[in-house]
């Protein structure tokens, strides 16, 4: 069974800006990714994330995605 652990913050909306310039352009959305672990039959967990993190290509495509890794 794969297990995947993230938090998702859905970003904060643009605030009209006006005529003095203040105001406040919003933020995207984000997923943060803690863990990925596997577990097998015999209820053993095996941490995936060392060996994703470790392969720039997955990365690249998770990054894409929108997941960001947290240390």
């Amino acid at each position: 069974m794969l297990k995947v652990g993230y938090e998702y913050d859905k970003g904060d909306e643009k605030q009209g800006h006006f005529p003095d310039g203040s105001g406040y352009p919003g933020s995207p959305p984000s997923l943060d990714v803690k863990y990925v672990n596997w577990e097998n039959s015999e209820n053993e967990t095996f941490d995936l994330l060392p060996i994703l993190y470790c392969v720039p290509e997955i990365m690249d495509t998770l990054e894409t995605m929108g997941w960001e890794y947290l240390d």
